[in-house]
């Protein structure tokens, strides 16, 4: 199903190349930098309240996806598998039925 003129909530603890900006459209879409660990209750909060998820393979926005109350939501995950020396990520445990795979 296609989202209609969605606006897009940018949650990372990443500096973005100002590039990755152009592939949202214009005026619709924030950019929250999760570095300062001030407030991460409040983000993860914030990211469980988003109406659909596009996830990174991390676990602290898979549970943010996973909490959000929102029953119809689409979610789109990385199709990846990351050992555990660079940190466990692996799709086959973290897939939760209905969520795309890309």
């Amino acid at each position: 199903e296609k989202l209609v003129k969605p606006y897009y909530y940018i949650f990372s603890d990443h500096e973005l190349d100002r590039d990755v900006f152009k592939i949202f459209p214009k005026n619709r879409h924030i950019f929250l930098n999760l570095k300062t660990k001030d407030n991460t209750s409040v983000d993860f909060w914030l990211i469980s309240k988003m109406d659909n998820h596009i996830i990174s393979n991390s676990t602290y926005s898979w549970w943010g996806a996973y909490l959000s109350a929102n029953k119809n939501k689409q979610v789109i995950m990385p199709k990846i598998t990351i050992n555990e020396k660079e940190g466990y990520w692996n799709h086959k445990i973290y897939n939760v039925s209905k969520w795309q795979l890309i």
